[in-house]
């Protein structure tokens, strides 16, 4: 709860990616917030050395991808469901996905220039405290 539909803060966990295209998947499995951005940062640490054999099939497959590490806005998805956008209030403007849903989900493609640890910031706002978004990488967890 950031107190505000726009009033942003920005959360964080830690992943591993191999290096090369994936599909990332934010999945919405409990709504009521908004997202603006997310960010991808290297961190030292475990290097993962298992590559992906294949990539799921979904509606991303001819998209351009997002470099990894960096900066992807919300709203430049290359598949989602249920998903709305909104103006946003937050430095640098521009929209956030907003109205998530349990069930909600949105995709983008990502090239990981080098296999890592990574930090994953997420730009979020929420007058309620119930929002949850899983992250998948190829359809893992």
């Amino acid at each position: 709860n950031t107190g505000s539909w726009q009033s942003f803060t920005t959360i964080s966990t830690t992943l591993s990616l191999t290096s090369g295209s994936h599909i990332l998947r934010l999945e919405f499995p409990s709504g009521g917030f908004n997202l603006n951005w997310i960010a991808f940062s290297v961190v030292s640490g475990n290097v993962p050395t298992n590559a992906p054999t294949n990539l799921p099939q979904t509606g991303c497959n001819a998209a351009s991808s997002f470099v990894v590490p960096g900066l992807i806005q919300a709203e430049e998805f290359c598949d989602e469901y249920g998903v709305q956008l909104e103006t946003t209030t937050d430095s640098g403007g521009g929209e956030n996905i907003a109205f998530l849903d349990s069930g909600d989900y949105t995709e983008y493609n990502i090239y990981v220039s080098s296999s890592s640890q990574y930090t994953l910031d997420a730009r979020v706002a929420s007058e309620w405290s119930t929002g949850q978004m899983d992250v998948k990488v190829d359809g893992s967890s």
